[in-house]
């Protein structure tokens, strides 16, 4: 079901909507998902999604390959929650590292017609952390977005993996710490610099930046979409400019402690108002999105839950630009 008919962007940024379409999403940014279950049938189109992309996951052969791999099982941070094969982050020089294998529990994420590429990847674990970086240099990532915190009702949901007074040194490569700042109550920025040597040569060196958003429980939603919506918009912004300053393409690598609840439904959020500033049209479609996200990142938005927050978020990110009205 698409969620919304085509309604168009003037250069001018204000959004031409309809007196229609401005009581929907002021409907979706002020239900909860009880509420939307019964008017908008999100809880049927969620099922129906993990239904079919489930049985479509399944059907293939092979699909969690090298997730399964006994090489492979100690660095997955929950059994059940494993890459999909098709989609999976391949560590190309893993043996320069000291790395058994290529494997790393992290998928490539991209959406047609959104020119930003993600990864969704859980929580480092200290039998990732060389893996973890070594994934940041090679896939050239801008921006790490980190949306659980280190321990959630007694138990570890990610390991600190971050440089703070002292570098981090993995073989050839070195992380520092240069700035940090809280951006408000619940967000907070870092960012790195990372240095590659060659016989005590540099040879490249990158900054990479550092989200943090403390205010997202495991399975839970944030209290209120704003903060999440400016931590899109922040990451928009950095990722811009290290594509302005790259030959490569960037990348937006996503975490929480699985790397598919919080992080699918912010990707979904991110995607979503990306893929709107991109084309200029009010034309996306959230059952959409997240089809395409799952077929990437198995189980990705976890609860119905957070499938209704995609709206609420969304809605709430239109309804703040500023908009004309149209018959």
């Amino acid at each position: 079901m698409k969620c919304l008919n085509e309604e168009s962007i003037s250069k001018s940024s204000k959004i031409s909507i309809s007196g229609e379409l401005k009581e929907k999403l002021t409907r979706w940014h002020s239900s909860d998902y009880e509420i939307l279950s019964s008017t908008d049938d999100i809880s049927e189109i969620y099922d129906k999604i993990k239904s079919e992309i489930g049985k479509e996951i399944i059907n293939k052969e092979h699909p969690f390959k090298n997730g399964k791999l006994p090489v492979n099982m100690q660095a997955n941070r929950y059994i059940n929650i494993l890459p999909l094969e098709e989609t999976r982050v391949i560590l190309n020089n893993y043996k320069e590292y000291g790395l058994k294998t290529d494997y790393i529990n992290a998928n490539h994420v991209s959406f047609d017609k959104n020119q930003t590429q993600y990864i969704l990847t859980q929580g480092p674990k200290l039998t990732t952390l060389i893996a973890f970086w070594l994934m940041i240099w090679e896939q050239n990532v801008s921006v790490i977005v980190m949306l659980t915190k280190r321990w959630e009702r007694g138990r570890e949901k990610c390991i600190h993996y971050w440089p703070e007074k002292d570098p981090i040194h993995i073989h050839s490569l070195t992380i520092t710490l240069f700035n940090e700042k809280p951006l408000n109550e619940h967000i907070y920025h870092r960012k790195f610099k990372m240095t590659y040597k060659k016989e005590d040569e540099i040879v490249e060196e990158r900054i990479v930046h550092h989200l943090f958003y403390s205010e997202w429980s495991d399975f839970g939603i944030p209290n209120d979409p704003t903060n999440i919506l400016k931590l899109c918009s922040l990451t928009t912004k950095i990722d811009k400019k290290a594509r302005s300053l790259s030959e490569n393409p960037s990348k937006i690598l996503v975490h929480c402690s699985a790397g598919v609840g919080r992080s699918g439904t912010f990707v979904s959020i991110h995607n979503i108002m990306e893929e709107i500033e991109q084309t200029k049209l009010l034309d996306f479609d959230i059952p959409k999105t997240l089809s395409i996200l799952r077929k990437q990142r198995d189980q990705a938005v976890q609860t119905l839950e957070q499938f209704a927050f995609i709206y609420t978020a969304v809605a709430g990110g239109i309804l703040s630009k500023s908009f004309e009205e149209s018959d």
